[in-house]
């Protein structure tokens, strides 16, 4: 590991004057550092990134960060987040990592001032934070876009670094040592429906199951836990100016904390919406490869009639497919029930038809096994959402006893029989029109053979 130390003069004093508080300027802050180049942080147009500097207290316990914005004179733009954690060992193995608001104080050039908001320094005369990433809005046509229609609203940037502060001889003493991260390099996020048909489809009922796939920097033989935060927003059906709309609830910032124990399963009931067909199950840890073929595993029998059995299936599309392969591991975070009426229930109670939808979604901390060594560390990951349409494909098939499909086939004899039984049906039809037709011309040949005769 690498380390340095900064002697940090008085530290970053808060002065208060009448009802509002003035700070000092970041740059002359930094300044105070004697060791402090300020060539060493030049302006660069086309870097829209944040480079964490230090960090600092304040005497009335505010912690303060300062941030190396190197495109910021040309481009405007802000830090968002900070992630941190102040719960780790001497192996700097670390949990109860956070996402804090940075709220903006100043900038000179380069150097921005921010002040971790909801945050008060301990009493204690050792500060230990280890700070994760940075985090910034997304910023469309410079940032790489995600794909699947997944959308992104704010980068990180790792920082990795363990800040010491202390007080030596009535100075305040700053250290940073580097400490192991990981980074998540690809990631999906998406919901799977499971999907169950009541009598006649007037009712479509089940439940989505929401997931975050991803690729790290890391070799994970084995997952054992992950921390995950989200926003979750419940909606239901309403008439408004004569039109049905989904209509959402406010936001509400969830997290969730999963093991490798932790399973689920969903059970499809068959056509009747009274009896079980079939139980799907999984793990909420799982690699890509079993995930995939989890979903597209599970079949249930809706309806039997002779040796014809109406089965619900479900697949992703070929492209969702070879994605979600790329993916190292699959996290299923959470479960939602959802009810999706025709347009006759929706016309006598909307309110029915309701689901629940998830977006920010980002990954805080990791438990994993690699080369038979255990770790527990935080995670630098983007702030991501899926699709509002679900990943995978419900379809109903019919197979024979043998299990072979023969959907299509069935609807070729289906289409052909309903073209035989159109032309029974319109037969009377079509000879009286033919008669019609051919009943003058007829009369017209009769006529000129009798004149030549």
């Amino acid at each position: 590991m690498l380390s340095c130390s900064t002697l940090f003069g008085a530290g970053v004093v808060a002065l208060a004057e009448a009802s509002n508080t003035q700070y000092s300027d970041a740059l002359a802050d930094l300044k105070m550092d004697t060791s402090f180049n300020v060539s060493q942080w030049p302006e660069i147009t086309s870097y829209r990134t944040l480079e964490l500097i230090t960090i600092a207290e304040s005497v009335k316990r505010e912690l303060f960060v300062y941030v190396y914005q190197p495109a910021a004179p040309s481009f405007p733009y802000r830090a968002t987040s900070i992630r941190l954690s102040f719960d780790f060992d001497e192996n700097f193995e670390y949990t109860d990592v956070n996402d804090y608001s940075l709220e903006y104080i100043n900038h000179n050039g380069v150097f921005y001032k921010y002040k971790v908001s909801g945050f008060t320094v301990s009493t204690e005369s050792l500060h230990k934070y280890v700070v994760v990433q940075l985090a910034r809005p997304y910023i469309a046509n410079y940032d790489q876009a995600a794909d699947l229609d997944n959308t992104i609203s704010a980068v990180p940037f790792k920082v990795g670094r363990c800040f010491s502060i202390t007080t030596e001889d009535n100075q305040t003493v700053i250290s940073a040592t580097q400490v192991d991260i990981v980074i998540v390099v690809d990631k999906v996020c998406g919901f799977v429906r499971y999907n169950n048909a009541a009598v006649f489809g007037a009712v479509n009922a089940g439940m989505d199951r929401h997931f975050v796939a991803f690729k790290s920097d890391r070799q994970i033989d084995e997952l054992y836990r992950a921390k995950v935060t989200y926003i979750s927003q419940y909606a239901h059906k309403e008439w408004v100016n004569s039109s049905l709309q989904w209509q959402y609830a406010a936001p509400e910032n969830k997290t969730a904390q999963i093991y490798e124990f932790n399973t689920s399963s969903f059970t499809y009931l068959d056509w009747t919406g009274q009896r079980e067909a079939a139980t799907a199950s999984w793990s909420c840890l799982e690699r890509s490869n079993v995930f995939v073929n989890g979903v597209e595993g599970t079949e249930a029998t809706l309806f039997s009639l002779g040796n014809l059995n109406t089965v619900a299936t479900n697949s992703f599309s070929s492209q969702e497919r070879q994605r979600l392969l790329q993916m190292e591991w699959v996290i299923s975070y959470d479960y939602t029930l959802y009810y999706d009426n025709n347009v006759v229930v929706d016309a006598i109670d909307p309110s029915k038809s309701r689901r629940t939808i998830t977006s920010d979604v980002t990954i805080l901390e990791l438990e994993f096994v690699t080369d038979g060594v255990r770790y527990n560390l935080g995670v630098v990951d983007n702030k991501q959402s899926g699709s509002s349409t679900a990943s995978n494909n419900s379809k109903v098939r019919v197979k024979s006893s043998s299990g072979a499909d023969i959907t299509d086939t069935l609807k070729q004899v289906l289409r052909v029989g309903g073209i035989l039984l159109l032309c029974v049906v319109l037969l009377p039809l079509i000879i009286r029109v033919l008669r019609l037709i051919f009943k003058p011309i007829g009369r017209a040949v009769r006529k000129k053979h009798n004149k030549e005769v």
